[in-house]
Parts: C-alpha cells; structure tokens; sequence
C-alpha cells in the first residue's frame, strides 16, 4: 500500500468534514438537498455493483462449502477409501473452522475494513478449495476442510455489515433476502456442475471428475475475490479506494447524507469487551437456537447418499 494521492486525501477530508455536527453542509441541513432521482441513481448503482459482488461471493462459498457431499458420490468415496463416519467428520471440522473464526472476524473487519478483509479471505478459501483436488488420504481433507470453514466464516457477518452501513434500515431486509438467495443458487448450481464435470472430464489429463470440480469451483471463487478488491465499498468514512470508478466524491457525499437521516454513527472498531457484551441479549441466544435447530434437521443435507444407494457399485438399478 502506498500513500494516497491528493485526490484521495481530498476524498477523505471532505467526509471527514461532513462527520462533524458543528459543520453542515448543503446535503446534511437537510436530506431535501438530494435529488430524490439521484439518490434512487445512487441504490441502484450501490445494487448493481455491490451486491452483484457479494451475491456472487457468497454463491461460490456455499458451492465451496457444499461440494464436499457431491464429490463424495462422484468418486471420492472410492478413490481415497473412505469408510464409516468419515464424511460427516469432513463437515464437522468445516463447522469447528467456521465457528472458531465466526466472532473474530467481527472484530478485525471493524478494525481492518471489508474492502480488503473479505476478498482476502475469500481468496485464501480459493485456493484452498483448488488444493482439494490434490489431496491423496482423509486426514488432508480433514485439514483443508477446517481451513476452508475458518476463512469462509467471514463472508455472512461480513457482507451484512456493510450492508447495515451503506443501506437504510427500510431497505436492508430486501438486500438481505437477494443475498440469502445465493444459497439456494449455490446448492443448485453445485450439484449441476458436479454432474456435468464427472460426466465430462472424468479421466481428463489423469484427473477424476470430482477433482476437476474442487480445482474449477477454487479458479471461480479466486476470480470472484480479485474482483471483489476493486468492487467492495468499504465503509461511507472509510471508502475503498478501488472502487472509484463507481463511486464518485459525490456519492459518498449522498452515503453520508443518508446515514444522517437515520442518525447512524459512522462504524469504529469493536473491542473485546462491547463485543462480549452481545452475549447478554436474549434474542441471540434465541435466534442461535432457532437457526441451529431449523438448518441441522434438514433430510436434504444427505439425499445424495440416498441417491447413490439406489444404484450397486456397478452402476446398475438395484
């Protein structure tokens, strides 16, 4: 990182200017100072760019994370051996992964900001992601597994987030339900390209199917992060330098503006102790509960295994 331009140092006194109470501004005597049609300009292109981004982010995670169990039934199961409970060790130690770097991340991103946090780690999980395909025994699934939950844990709190900062309260839910969405697309999307890869480049350059689709997810991933360098906003007092080819002094002005209409403080960094502190609300643990309960019950998680019992070892109906 080198030191800003004069243009950037401008950017950042001009917001800095206009976080100060006792200096206003055309655009924070009152929001009427912006052009309603600017301001819908402004969503619609925060919308294209950014979230467009995150959707995609979080897509691939949730193929990262998932395409475990499609491998498993594609030929993984009997090229490394594995045997009894192995597989579902394979999702624990994501799960320990992702819980072990779940509230920490909270922490660091406050500090470090999104705009390189995020596409870090999710370039970190990439990689990762593309050495699955090299691995020769479980225990190195094992490892990878757990690498790939603890870097992957960043992108949810992460993204919501910046969300929570750039959006008002009444527009948060819809950006919330378009990201949750990648999801689903992510486990359709996973099981599709898992079929049409062991179908089409099983046995290309020596390579079973179920490889090539950790290496082809890994280079879909890696190219989302590096995007995501030059896309993600950072935060409205601390924008990401990147990205000003879609984000002009002027719509950092309006991201300002808008949050002051809602009187939200611009994002500082958590410490430990107010971070703690959360754990003293109710509606988390129940929340916690609910989601817990609701997302490990589903039959869906093993309807592959289902699947593939139907058939011998052969290939034949049974």
């Amino acid at each position: 990182m080198g030191a800003p331009d004069a243009e950037d140092t401008q950017i950042n006194v001009d917001v800095a200017n206009r976080l100060d109470a006792g200096t206003p501004t055309n655009s924070d005597l009152d929001i009427g100072g912006i052009d309603p049609k600017e301001e819908r300009a402004f969503l619609w292109r925060l919308d294209c760019w950014f979230l467009t981004i995150g959707f995609l982010g979080y897509m691939f995670k949730y193929i990262d994370q998932t395409n475990i169990t499609n491998a498993y039934v594609s030929g993984m199961q009997e090229d490394l051996h594995l045997y009894g409970n192995q597989l579902n060790y394979f999702t624990t130690y994501f799960n320990i992964g992702y819980m072990v770097m779940l509230y920490p991340s909270c922490i660091i991103i406050s500090h470090f900001g999104p705009s390189k946090w995020l596409p870090g780690c999710e370039l970190v999980w990439g990689i990762l992601t593309c050495c699955l395909s090299t691995v020769t025994s479980y225990k190195q699934v094992y490892g990878l597994r757990f690498l790939i939950g603890f870097f992957e844990a960043t992108a949810w709190p992460g993204n919501f987030t910046l969300m929570s900062q750039w959006y008002l309260p009444h527009e948060v839910a819809l950006r919330m339900s378009i990201y949750n969405m990648a999801q689903p697309a992510g486990a359709m999307l996973s099981g599709a390209m898992q079929g049409a890869l062991s179908s089409n480049l099983e046995g290309a350059h020596g390579r079973a199917g179920w490889r090539w689709a950790f290496l082809i997810n890994g280079i879909c991933t890696i190219a989302v992060a590096l995007a995501a360098f030059f896309i993600l906003p950072g935060y409205p007092e601390r924008p990401n330098r990147l990205a000003k080819f879609y984000l002009t002094p002027r719509h950092l002005e309006i991201a300002l503006a808008r949050g002051r209409r809602v009187k939200r403080k611009p994002q500082i960094g958590i410490t430990p102790k107010r971070f703690l502190r959360c754990f003293t609300f109710w509606p988390l643990w129940a929340v916690a509960i609910s989601w817990s309960i609701g997302s490990n019950t589903q039959p869906s998680t093993y309807f592959n295994l289902w699947l593939k019992s139907l058939k011998n070892t052969n290939g034949t109906k049974k």
